[in-house]
């Protein structure tokens, strides 16, 4: 599961430095898809951290 969170964070970012670069007109439409995508991968990471650290009440059995 930790694996597909880390790949679609991954895609999620190339998209964001694709955005970053891309030098066109709607620089309003770009920041705010940029700032979503941000938001996204950080939930993301958060997300796949959560899943890798083992839960406290499978510790404490």
């Amino acid at each position: 599961m930790s694996i597909i969170i880390s790949i679609i964070g991954l895609i999620i970012t190339f998209f964001i430095i694709k955005l970053a670069i891309d030098d066109s007109k709607n620089t309003k439409y770009n920041k705010l898809i940029l700032r979503e995508l941000r938001e996204m991968n950080e939930y993301l990471r958060k997300r796949d951290e959560e899943l890798r650290a083992p839960r406290q009440d499978s510790i404490d059995q």
